[in-house]
C-alpha cells in the first residue's frame, strides 16, 4: 500500500475496516415536490404567525400566494414544485 492510503485506512475493525469517500452529489436546483395543499397550509400558518409578531406585510403576501396556488391548481393534493409556483407568482405580481 502507498503512503497515501495507509493514511486514510481505518485500523479499528469493531467499526469500520475501509475507505471513507466523500460524497460529491448535488441535487439537482429545484427538484422538491410537495402535495400542493401541505404548501397551503405551511403558508397558511407562516402568515398567522407573521401577524402575531405585527409583520402584517410579510403575513399578506403568505396569504397571497396561497391564493394564487388554490387558484392555479385544480386538485389541492396534485404534486407541485413550489419554487417554481412561487416564481410564477412573482411574476404575476410584478405585470
Amino acid at each position: 500500500m502507498s503512503g497515501l492510503t495507509k493514511q486514510f485506512l481505518f485500523k479499528n475493525p469493531v467499526t469500520f475496516t475501509g475507505f471513507f469517500r466523500i460524497n460529491t452529489y448535488k441535487p439537482k436546483p429545484n427538484t422538491m415536490k410537495t402535495k400542493a395543499l401541505i404548501v397551503v397550509m405551511s403558508h397558511l400558518s407562516d402568515a398567522q404567525i407573521e401577524m402575531n409578531m405585527g409583520s402584517n406585510e410579510s403575513a399578506q403576501n403568505h396569504i397571497n400566494f396561497a391564493k394564487y396556488i388554490c387558484t392555479r391548481v385544480i386538485d389541492l393534493n396534485s404534486v407541485i414544485d413550489p419554487d417554481d409556483m412561487y416564481d410564477a407568482y412573482l411574476n404575476s405580481q410584478a405585470k
